[in-house]
């Protein structure tokens, strides 16, 4: 599925912008542990619903996902009561191993450098 985001223009008066596609996938509790695997076009967006208990889902390692940005939502609203963990197994997030997702409503962005995941 894809969803045609926007980024807004400068600061100032009115502008256009540009847009972008990002690759959604929805996932649950059900599919968890998830392991993503990223899109082509380096532009992913998951769409999580924990309403069902705790989701974890696992990185690739940053070497293989360069440049890519990774972004993860709490769609269903759930996640102050049940958790979203990124984990990555072969590398680090922000020199840690996992992520949390853990106020409702909340996203999180992520940015490989091609060492590490980075929170945006």
């Amino acid at each position: 599925m894809s969803f045609k985001g926007f980024r807004g223009g400068g600061s100032g008066g009115g502008g256009g912008g540009s847009s972008h596609l990002f690759n959604v996938t929805q996932i649950s509790f059900s599919d968890s542990p998830y392991t993503w695997t990223p899109s082509s076009d380096r532009n992913d967006l998951l769409s999580v619903d924990s309403s069902g208990g705790n989701v974890v889902i696992d990185l690739q390692s940053p070497s293989s996902t360069t440049g890519h940005v990774f972004r993860v939502k709490d769609a269903s609203g759930d996640s102050l009561a049940n958790p979203i963990t990124v984990r990555c197994l072969s590398g680090n997030i922000d020199n840690g191993t996992t992520a949390l997702v853990q106020n409702d409503f909340a996203a999180i962005i992520l940015i490989s450098d091609g060492s590490r995941y980075g929170i945006q």
